[in-house]
């Protein structure tokens, strides 16, 4: 089942599988959408997760637009929740880092 819901920032996560060498948080990306959020007073879709078993989402897509709401000074952000798996979050990753 897919939901879109409002996460705090303390209950989000890095997906763990989320290559940081070959797909890097690029400070650029994160500015132009922090100066996005600040002009528009809005965080546009574009974050999913996953539910984890203690409580916190972990990221799936959208770390920049994540890092963005954090720079701002946003408390929660909404994020679709999705079932992905271990192996769909690993696979996610290895796409982006090919990008």
């Amino acid at each position: 089942m897919t939901e879109t819901r409002m996460v705090s920032l303390s209950k989000i996560r890095d997906n763990p599988w989320r290559d940081r060498v070959r797909n890097p948080i690029v400070p650029e990306r994160v500015e132009s959408i922090a100066t996005s959020i600040n002009k528009t007073g809005k965080y546009w879709l574009g974050t999913y997760g996953r539910d984890a078993e203690d409580g916190f989402v972990e990221l799936a897509f959208g770390h920049h637009r994540y890092e963005a709401a954090k720079a701002q000074g946003l408390e929660e952000i909404p994020i679709t929740i999705e079932a992905f798996t271990d192996r769909s979050e690993e696979h996610t990753s290895e796409l982006q880092s090919r990008q």
